[in-house]
């Protein structure tokens, strides 16, 4: 069970797709006047579909920069801020779906890429001194089995 973090409706994983329902049907949430739907989509990020503000189309947006921008947004106490393109948002978990505001830090594109990188090079590395360990134990046993041949 899980809280969502804009409306506070209690979500279940329906644990297939591990997408969060309500009941039979997609999470929908209501932001003023409009109704959002959320979605998992392909990439493992959660979607949410926006109405413009003339209400006369819907488009998607990727729910974590929805949820820092609305969050900036009721500080600066305006009804609506968009982040400008050059900024990412980070989950700092690594988790796609911990979309709460206290996971999700803003960085400029250079940096995001950057810790990506970083993590990346990391986990390379535990694999290959895992494997160089893995090469040595097997050449002392090696050793060991023509020693007492």
């Amino acid at each position: 069970m899980r809280i969502c973090e804009i409306c506070g409706a209690r979500l279940q994983c329906n644990k297939q797709g591990h997408e969060w329902e309500i009941n039979h049907g997609r999470h929908n949430t209501c932001y003023e006047d409009r109704c959002d739907l959320i979605i998992k989509g392909t990439d493992g990020y959660l979607k949410i579909r926006l109405w413009s503000e003339e209400k006369t189309f819907t488009f998607w947006r990727s729910l974590h920069r929805v949820v820092v921008e609305r969050q900036i947004a009721a500080k600066l106490k305006i009804p609506r801020y968009y982040l400008p393109k050059r900024l990412t948002i980070h989950h700092k978990d690594g988790n796609k779906l911990n979309n709460d505001i206290s996971n999700l830090e803003i960085l400029a594109r250079k940096q995001h890429v950057f810790i990506h990188r970083k993590e990346q090079v990391e986990r390379y590395m535990d694999k290959t001194l895992k494997g160089l360990l893995e090469f040595e134990k097997q050449m002392k046993e090696l050793d060991a089995a023509t020693i007492n041949y």
